[in-house]
């Protein structure tokens, strides 16, 4: 029985001591971390802000078609009727 007790407590012990050799270690950060995309950011943003300034610089060109024109009159003419 002592020789049993014996041998439990020094596979206890072998467990205990590969349990305190055990040291942790992280993974390496990865390199995209590293790199700065502060600067394409910037550049992403810049180029959404160009192209919306195109589009609406474009849009404001565009013709308006008559009967829009003809719509827009009549209700400031039915606004000022409406006024008097």
């Amino acid at each position: 029985m002592q020789m049993k007790l014996d041998k439990m407590l020094e596979e206890k012990e072998k467990e205990i001591k590969t349990y305190e050799s055990w040291r942790f270690k992280a993974n390496p950060v990865p390199a995209e971390c590293l790199v700065p995309l502060l600067n394409s950011l910037d550049k992403d943003r810049d180029h959404r802000i160009q192209t919306f300034k195109e589009f609406n610089a474009t849009k404001n060109k565009m013709k308006v078609f008559s009967f829009v024109e003809r719509d827009n009159e009549r209700e400031k003419s039915l606004d000022l009727l409406r006024q008097k």
